[in-house]
Parts: structure tokens; C-alpha cells; sequence
């Protein structure tokens, strides 16, 4: 999976290097925000697995990690690939197309993987595809408070 999560941050280097070149935003802001990019790629990776397995057992599934791994990795992979657009930097955001097409895996391999029953597959996926998104959002603001890729601020 981590090969799969790299598309999107080099893509993006790439593109914003070519369409803005490092003189506009700087080689080392880039260079952060490729890096941090990737490590949010991974922490989505994790955080999807571990709340799938945690949630599994309150909607009558197994937990299973490897299961849950597998799941978020399947899930994730078409947002990952859909990165390959953010070398054109005005494309990037249909890689939105991805990330939905990964919400229908989730729901489907939910079943198979986790053992959720089908009647409650969609209220799991719901739950933490929600979850998954608030702990994006926390940990993306953390990081650019932190991090501060642009420079922007004091």
C-alpha cells in the first residue's frame, strides 16, 4: 500500500513544480507538503483499519485486523491512484472520484472481510467513513499548525 500512497504526493510535487516551479512556493515548503501528504496518505491507511476492526464487533462482524487492513487498503487504493491527476495541478480535485469509488469498496468488501452482516454494511461504512474524516481533519489541522508548509503566519 505505501507505493500506492506515494503516487499522489510525487504527483503533486511534480505538478506544482512544473506549473508554479519551486521559485513560487520553494523547494523546501514542496517538499514538506509532498512528505506530510504522504504521512497523512499513511495515517488513513492505519486509522481507517483500526476503526473498521474497532467497530466491527458493535455491528456483529469479527475483528479482524488483517481483515480491516486489507479493507481500508482496498478502499483506499483508488484514491491513491486517482493521485496520478495532481500532476496537473486544476485536476487534482477529481481525484474525488476515487475516494467515492473507495467508500463503494469498503461498503462491498465489508461482508466478505469483517463478517459485517449485509443489512448493517451500510450504517458501518457510514460510521467510519465519519470517523475516518474526523480524524483527518484533527490531524491535518495539527500538522499545518505545526508544520506551516507555506510559511504563512508568523
Amino acid at each position: 500500500a505505501l507505493p500506492l500512497a506515494a503516487i499522489g504526493p510525487v504527483a503533486m510535487f511534480v505538478g506544482l513544480s512544473l506549473f508554479f516551479g519551486t521559485f513560487h512556493f520553494g523547494l523546501l515548503s514542496l517538499t514538506k507538503l509532498a512528505i506530510w501528504s504522504f504521512v497523512l496518505n499513511f495515517i488513513a491507511l492505519i486509522g481507517s483499519a483500526f476503526l473498521a476492526e474497532f467497530l466491527a464487533p458493535k455491528f456483529e462482524g469479527e475483528a479482524s485486523r488483517i481483515g480491516a487492513f486489507k479493507l481500508a487498503a482496498a478502499a483506499l487504493t483508488p484514491y491513491w491512484i486517482a493521485g496520478v491527476l495532481a500532476i496537473v495541478p486544476t485536476a487534482a480535485p477529481l481525484s474525488i472520484i476515487g475516494l467515492l469509488y473507495g467508500i463503494f469498496l469498503f461498503y462491498q468488501g465489508s461482508t466478505p472481510l469483517l463478517k459485517i452482516p449485509q443489512d448493517k454494511a451500510p450504517v458501518f461504512t457510514a460510521a467510519v467513513v465519519v470517523g475516518s474524516l474526523i480524524l483527518f481533519a484533527v490531524t491535518n489541522s495539527m500538522a499545518m499548525t505545526m508544520l506551516n508548509p507555506f510559511g504563512l503566519g508568523a
